[in-house]
Formats: C-alpha cells, sequence, structure tokens
C-alpha cells in the first residue's frame, strides 16, 4: 500500500454549538493496520509507538480500517486487535480504499465494500458503526450520495465527518524520503525516542493531518465510553 494511503490522524470536534466546557477532542486514524514497513520501523514496532504515544497522553483514538492494507491477513488482524484490546475504538473504512466519486464505483459495490468490512471488525469490543468515505468523496452525483445516505441510515451507520485536510500524505512522503536517505548507523529506532522532535519524526509514522468534524447530528458515538473521553482527562 502506498504510504500515501497510511494513517491518516484527525481532529474530531463534537458538539460545536454546546458551551465551550462540554466540548470533546478525539483523534482518528485512517486506512490502518498497514503491513507496509516505514524505514525506521516494522509495523508491530510502529503499532507499539502510536499506542505507546496515546498512552502518554492519556488518549482514546478511533480507527477507520481499510482492510486491504492489512487487516484482511493475520499479522495485520493481529495489529488491530491490539488496538482494540487497548481500549481504542475500531470503525469502518472500506476493504479497498474505492473512490465513491469515480463512475465505475457503484452505489451497490460501495455499500458492499462496507458490509464486507463490518464482517471482519464487528467483533472488536472496540468496534463502533462508524464509516469515513475514502478520500473524503461522498458521490459524485445526487443519487450516488442520497442512495448511499439511505443505505447508511438503513443499517445503522453514522459517518465520521472531516472538514480540514492538511496533506498529511505529502508530509509522509517527505519523512520517509527523508529518513530513507539519512539513516542512523546502528540505531535504527533512534528518531522515534529522539526528544523535541515531531510524533511522525519520532516513530516513523507519518505526520499527521489534523481535521475538524462536526457532529451534524449524526457522529457523536454511544456512551459509555464517550468517544475520546480520555482526550480530556489532562
Amino acid at each position: 500500500m502506498s504510504i500515501r494511503n497510511y494513517l491518516s490522524f484527525a481532529i474530531l470536534w463534537m458538539g460545536l454549538a454546546a458551551p465551550a466546557g462540554a466540548q470533546t477532542v478525539s483523534f482518528t486514524f485512517d486506512d490502518g493496520p498497514t503491513l507496509d514497513r516505514t524505514p525506521l520501523m516494522t509495523p508491530a514496532e510502529r503499532n507499539e509507538a502510536l499506542l505507546r504515544h496515546l498512552g502518554d497522553g492519556n488518549v482514546q483514538a478511533m480507527f477507520f480500517v481499510t482492510l486491504k492494507n492489512g487487516a484482511n491477513r493475520p499479522e495485520g488482524l493481529a495489529l488491530l486487535r491490539e488496538l482494540s484490546n487497548r481500549g481504542h475504538l475500531i470503525a469502518n473504512h472500506t476493504v479497498t480504499h474505492p473512490d465513491f466519486n469515480d463512475e465505475t464505483t457503484s452505489l451497490d459495490s460501495f455499500a458492499q465494500e462496507i458490509l464486507k468490512c463490518d464482517e471482519v471488525i464487528r467483533n472488536f469490543p472496540g468496534y463502533r458503526k462508524f464509516v469515513r468515505f475514502p478520500f473524503l468523496r461522498e458521490g459524485a452525483g445526487t443519487s450516488k450520495r442520497d442512495g448511499i445516505r439511505m443505505f447508511l441510515r438503513e443499517h445503522g451507520y453514522r459517518i465520521g465527518y472531516v472538514s480540514i485536510d492538511t496533506s498529511d500524505w505529502l508530509l509522509d512522503q517527505k519523512l520517509r524520503a527523508g529518513a530513507g536517505k539519512r539513516p542512523r548507523p546502528g540505531s535504527p529506532t533512534v528518531a522515534r525516542t529522539a526528544p523535541g522532535r515531531s510524533l511522525g519524526q519520532r516513530t516513523g509514522v507519518r505526520a499527521p493531518r489534523a481535521t475538524a468534524v462536526w457532529s451534524r447530528g449524526q457522529t457523536r458515538p454511544p456512551t459509555p465510553p464517550q468517544f475520546a473521553e480520555r482526550a480530556l482527562s489532562r
């Protein structure tokens, strides 16, 4: 899987109309778990580093899973199971990450992508019935948009909306290229522990995309646990 389609990082703002004290901030990651190697880490090391950083910040995250990136194989499923077992939430990002705006992606085939992904992820303790559209594209025509929204309503899904894209895929390309050109001899994991660096520089995981997501009456998950409630505990 291309690094551009690795983990995307998002910040979800819930209940924007509520008083400031009632708002919550949540973190989400798209497309993983991914089994491709980054220059400094194996998939298992990357998964553990991400979990460690989330744990250090007392943050509960939601992971939007794209099956073909690894969760359709035993080793990738093990990474996903570890995310769920460590208290994080699991949601749907389809099987193959199709572009729903593409005329070759039909409504029926896209709906099947969602259902097939759910067959794998729905038994995890952290499963929540959320869907995030690949590329954040919800259908190029009215009939597709209305059709998929009806399908989601009928099956009880909610949408993980995103409003700001900071081109994380481009930052990821630069980080990977730089790490590949300038490895640290004899210290393959030094970048993830160096103080004063960003999460992406320390772990080899691509720099995050910060995004704001409105609830729009749909995106607040059931409680307990409140979606990313631990994000505000410090």
